[in-house]
């Protein structure tokens, strides 16, 4: 889950590192873009205080952590709904807006600049350079969204990349009872970033009947991705990634191709089209 927090004044969003810090949460990053309120897309993030109604565009700067706990959520805006009160936020005249989204809810990032101590450079990832013909399947066999997960983790099994094979599946699972992966549109992207990871590895599996995967439109679930990404990898490129698959995703006639494939090969093949 992503916690973002916004706020005019970047000093404000300077001060509450030591806080993100005290919950050992190494993934954070202070993006700065204007309207960057707009580039969340809002329609599922659930706003969890101070400011009420849609993510505004007229914030420029934010607070971008990647946070594993809820209770670790929890603490934070605990100390800072303690904060409202104190003379520091009024020292930074206005409320910032918090809320919650799931990773592939982040919209078009790519295009600002990503900061921690230093600017991270401009990574664009393709799909198409890590998904193989022999890590596609498509007739899956699964009807249940933790056999599915197992079946087309299976299939990883070989990859040299994943260091500690049960890690990795933990980790997808630990990642699951989070927050659904399923995206909508009849897709479900189960994913982690984990040190049981070398290198990015990606299965895909399509069911034509599909399956409930507890997604966030209740739809069936046709088309899935099963992602791993190393922990050493940058938290930007990991957002990319996600945010570039989903929104190929929600293109219908690309779905569409996806499942009229009649092998593997037809399925790299169309990525490869998308992604040139």
């Amino acid at each position: 889950m992503l916690l973002v927090i916004m706020h005019k004044n970047e000093n404000y969003l300077q001060s509450i590192m030591p806080l993100i810090q005290k919950e050992k949460i190494p993934d954070v990053t202070i993006i700065r873009r204007n309207g960057i309120g707009s580039l969340l897309e809002g329609d599922s993030a659930g706003t969890l205080g101070f400011r009420k109604g849609g993510l505004s565009k007229e914030y420029d700067k934010a607070l971008i952590a990647l946070v594993d706990d809820e209770k670790k959520i929890e603490r934070i805006m605990n100390h800072l709904e303690d904060d409202t009160s104190s003379s520091r936020w009024r020292n930074f005249n206005e409320k910032a807006f918090v809320c919650t989204l799931p990773y592939v809810k982040v919209k078009h990032l790519e295009k600002g600049s990503f900061y921690t101590q230093k600017r991270e450079e401009n990574v664009k990832m393709k799909l198409c350079e890590y998904l193989k013909e022999e890590n596609i399947l498509l007739d899956l066999k699964g009807r249940t969204k933790e056999d599915v997960i197992k079946e087309l983790a299976e299939i990883l099994k070989k990859e040299k990349d994943i260091v500690d094979f049960e890690g990795f599946v933990s980790a997808v699972f630990t990642r699951e009872k989070m927050v659904s992966t399923g995206i909508g549109y009849e897709v479900a992207v189960p994913h982690a970033r984990t040190d049981t990871v070398e290198d990015v590895v990606i299965a895909f599996g399509r069911s034509k009947e599909g399956f409930d995967f507890d997604a966030i439109d209740k739809r069936p679930v046709k088309l899935v991705f099963l992602i791993g990404t190393p922990a050493k990898k940058k938290l930007s490129a990991y957002l990319k990634l996600l945010a570039h698959l989903s929104r190929l995703l929600q293109k219908e006639d690309f779905r569409k191709r996806l499942l009229a494939a009649s092998n593997p090969k037809e399925i790299l093949d169309e990525f490869r089209k998308v992604e040139s």
